[in-house]
């Protein structure tokens, strides 16, 4: 895969990750400049991360998959520790 694409998928999963942050509190709203937990916000990125994980495995460089890893485990613990391990 060429690096270009690599750059591509990274900052993909770095956009998307910045989403469930927001929605986590962890960040600021950049509408509202406010942090705010907002669990459903947060979920929502999180399963789109999932669902990216699930439809690429197996497809990735081992950089890309390290870093979709990544940013899904610090996300789910964030999430359970924010937001005690409830769904919305």
């Amino acid at each position: 895969m060429s690096e270009e694409l690599e750059r591509a998928f990274v900052t993909l999963v770095a956009q998307l990750d910045y989403g469930a942050r927001i929605g986590l509190g962890l960040r600021e709203n950049p509408a509202t400049k406010e942090r705010k937990v907002d669990a459903e916000h947060a979920r929502m990125f999180i399963d789109q991360l999932e669902a990216l994980q699930e439809r690429t495995r197996g497809n990735l460089a081992e950089n890309e998959a390290r870093v979709l890893q990544d940013s899904l485990y610090e996300l789910r613990m964030s999430y359970v520790h924010i937001v005690g391990g409830k769904n919305p």
